[in-house]
């Protein structure tokens, strides 16, 4: 039988359980902020570790959302830090990896009941020359009979994506982060062509650079650093502790 009592305990169980489960969540926010704080090193960064970093994020559930984005910043700070890096120190297939090669694509063939994984890096053309009439026939053949199917994008460019879509960032901090990634792709095009036009001009190009070109070289490095993935700690710090601080990070 329904009465007032009954439906006024019912709410307040319910107040408390909700209340209960924003605690455990905030707890699971703090803790792996200060994991990331303490594991964001350079010498941890690499794709392995930040991909194991958003799957932990992800299953973290949203109760306090400034604060889950801006966590979620933080780890898009590092992983800029890490491809920054390894543009710099000229690992392009690390960058590549961040930035454009997908994580996982599946190759759907007509007539095989299971998609095949695509090898990360390899030519499809390499691939599955052996279900060609030829070797000539590889390009042909793979157009008429396979379905590429992009099921994990890259790392950075999916976290960007998240971010843009969310709706919760200002438009200054949505820019910064794109244009770091337009900086990773043009540092490693630099000094890809430059370590490529030394090896084909031993002679002319010797191992140690001229003052002009090693300007051009040290102008156009990405030398990024952790002082935003810092700030927006500092700002989860306020926010958890004062309400009502706001965020230059987030809109509103």
């Amino acid at each position: 039988m329904y009465s007032p009592q009954n439906s006024l305990l019912s709410s307040t169980w319910d107040l408390l359980t909700c209340e209960a489960d924003n605690t455990r969540n905030m707890e699971e926010l703090i803790h792996f902020n200060d994991q990331l704080q303490k594991e964001g090193e350079l010498t941890n960064l690499n794709e392995q570790f930040l991909e194991r970093k958003l799957d932990e994020l992800e299953n973290i559930p949203n109760s306090r959302p400034e604060i889950y984005w801006l966590t979620f910043a933080r780890l898009t700070e590092l992983a800029l830090f890490c491809a920054g890096n390894y543009a710099d120190n000229e690992y392009f297939m690390g960058v590549g990896d961040l930035l454009f090669n997908p994580r996982l694509i599946k190759v759907h063939i007509r007539g095989h009941a299971k998609p095949v994984v695509k090898k990360r890096h390899g030519a499809l053309s390499e691939q599955f020359c052996h279900l060609a009439a030829s070797q000539m026939d590889v390009v042909p053949w793979m157009i008429q009979n396979t379905l590429l199917e992009t099921v994990k994008e890259p790392l950075l460019a999916q976290m960007y994506q998240t971010i843009e879509s969310s709706g919760f960032f200002a438009h200054w901090y949505l820019h910064s982060i794109e244009s770091r990634m337009v900086k990773v792709a043009d540092t490693s095009a630099l000094l890809a062509v430059r370590s490529l036009w030394h090896e084909q001009n031993p002679q002319e190009y010797p191992r140690t650079m001229s003052e002009s070109e090693r300007k051009v070289v040290l102008e156009g490095l990405c030398r990024f650093d952790k002082a935003l993935f810092q700030e927006l700690g500092e700002d989860i710090l306020r926010l958890i502790s004062v309400n009502s601080c706001k965020t230059k990070y987030l809109i509103g």
